[in-house]
C-alpha cells in the first residue's frame, strides 16, 4: 500500500514551469516521499478508528445507582437493625405464660412476641417475622396451668389438630412445659427451653378405623376414599398407587390382623419423606387381611385428635 502511494507521488506531472528532479536527486526525494505516505496512512487510520471506536454501554436503567456512606476498607456494608423495646417484663412465669397464650388465642401476636425473652426475639427476628410465621404456630383453644417454678410453667393445653404434610401431625392436646428465664427485672418465656409432649389416642384404637376405611373402599364411593366418611386426610394418599381403587367391589370382611409402628412397613420412606422423622413416633400401621381374591396389606394412619384417619396404603 505504502509503495503504490509513492510511485502515485512519483508519477503526478510537475508544477507549471517545473523541472524534473536529476537522477542524483532520485533517492533522497523517494525516502521523503516514503515518510510523507507513512504519516498520511497513520493519521487516516487514526481518524477510522476514533468513527468506529467501541461505545461504553451506560448501566443506567439497569441497576440501582448506590451510594454507601462511610463505609471503608473491611467495614461491614449494613448492620442489624437494634431490636425494638418490647415493655416491661411479666411480674412472673406464669404471668408471661398467661399474656403469651391470650394473645395467641386472640391473635394479638405482639403480645405473645414480647413475653419472649431476648435470644428467643433474636432468633426470630422481628414483630412482623413472627406474625409472617403465625401459620406455624399452634393453634390453642384452651389452657390450664397445672404447675410453677422459677424456671418452668406446666401448661395442659387443648389445640386444634391438623394433620397434613407440610405442618405433619399437630396434636389436639399435650402438656407444654414453658422455659422461663429470668430477664428485664421479671419473667420471659425461652424457647428453647420449651418442650411440648403430644397427647395421642391409644395406636390399638387404629385397626377399627383401618377395617372401616377398606369396607367403604368396597363400596366405590364417587369422590374415591377420600370422601369416605372423613377416614382419610386431604392429601395425596402414600404408599402402593392404586391399591385404593383396586378395593371397589371386591368382597369380605376386612379384618385387622396386626396393628404396629411405623417400623411395621418394609419401606416406611414415603411417610417420612411426607411428614418428616416425627412420623415414625405416632403414626399406626395395620395389617388388613380378609378380602377375599386379595392378600393381605398395610394401612398407614396418623392421629388426629383423640381419632385416627387414614394416610397411606401399601401392598404387602
Amino acid at each position: 500500500m505504502l509503495g503504490d502511494l509513492v510511485e502515485r507521488v512519483e508519477d503526478s506531472p510537475t508544477a507549471a514551469g517545473s523541472t524534473r528532479r536529476t537522477s542524483t536527486d532520485a533517492p533522497r526525494r523517494r525516502k521523503a516521499l516514503i515518510a510523507t505516505a507513512a504519516a498520511a496512512i497513520l493519521v487516516i487510520g487514526g481518524i477510522a478508528w476514533w468513527q468506529h471506536r467501541p461505545k461504553p454501554i451506560s448501566q443506567r436503567g439497569y441497576a440501582p445507582e448506590l451510594t454507601l456512606a462511610g463505609v471503608g476498607a473491611g467495614s461491614p456494608i449494613a448492620a442489624a437493625q437494634p431490636a425494638p423495646p418490647v415493655g416491661p417484663a411479666a411480674p412472673t412465669g406464669a404471668d408471661a405464660v398467661r399474656r403469651f397464650l391470650d394473645g395467641e388465642m386472640s391473635g394479638d401476636l405482639a403480645t405473645s412476641f414480647t413475653q419472649l425473652d431476648l435470644a428467643s426475639r433474636q432468633q426470630i427476628g422481628r414483630v412482623d417475622d413472627w406474625e409472617a410465621s403465625s401459620g406455624e404456630h399452634p393453634t390453642y383453644l384452651s389452657y390450664t396451668i397445672t404447675s410453677e417454678t422459677a424456671d418452668q410453667v406446666v401448661v395442659e393445653a387443648q389445640i386444634q389438630p391438623r394433620v397434613d404434610a407440610l405442618h405433619g401431625v399437630v396434636p389436639g392436646s399435650a402438656t407444654v412445659r414453658f422455659g422461663i428465664a429470668a430477664e428485664d427485672g421479671g419473667a420471659r418465656i425461652s424457647l428453647d427451653g420449651t418442650k411440648i409432649d403430644p397427647h395421642y389416642p391409644e395406636r390399638a384404637l387404629a385397626g377399627a378405623v383401618a377395617t372401616e376405611w377398606v369396607v367403604e373402599a368396597q363400596k366405590c364411593p364417587t369422590g374415591g376414599t377420600a370422601s369416605a366418611g372423613g377416614l382419610e386426610y386431604d392429601g395425596s394418599l402414600l404408599g402402593t398407587i392404586g391399591l385404593a381403587e383396586s378395593l371397589c367391589q371386591t368382597t369380605g370382611s376386612p379384618r385387622a390382623a396386626k396393628t404396629q409402628g411405623l417400623d411395621g412397613l418394609a419401606d416406611p420412606s414415603p411417610v417420612l419423606s411426607a411428614f418428616g422423622g416425627d412420623a415414625s413416633g405416632y403414626t399406626a400401621v395395620v395389617t388388613v387381611d380378609g378380602v377375599v381374591g386379595r392378600p393381605s396389606f398395610q394401612v398407614v394412619l396418623a392421629p388426629l385428635g383423640t381419632a385416627w384417619i387414614v394416610i397411606g396404603a401399601f401392598g404387602t
